[in-house]
């Protein structure tokens, strides 16, 4: 599973960065778009469901030029990263919200 591209989604205020997931787990495929705020409420409710055990970080959050391009590819890189560990710890892995 990881991150494969971004694109910008909505207009004026509602513009916004969703990076684009692919994999497959023991439902099918997964082909979804996520935004930035999702990974961080996702990573937030990991962190309260499951005290004590590690939970990759994300990037952080920045309030302005978050849709520069060199911004949106470095954090889609560590956004991925993020990923990538969570379904390489199999406690975190098997987890019905993973």
């Amino acid at each position: 599973m990881g991150i494969i591209g971004q694109e910008q989604k909505g207009s004026g205020l509602n513009k916004h960065v969703a990076y684009r997931i692919k994999g497959a787990d023991s439902l099918g495929e997964i082909d979804i778009y996520r935004r930035y705020s999702e990974f961080d409420q996702f990573r937030d409710l990991l962190f309260l469901r499951y005290p004590g055990i590690f939970i990759p970080p994300i990037p952080p959050k920045k309030a302005t030029g978050n849709t520069d391009d060199l911004f949106v590819q470095e954090r889609g890189y560590f956004l991925d990263q993020f990923l990538k560990k969570l379904c390489q710890y199999q406690y975190l892995a098997c987890t019905p919200e993973v």
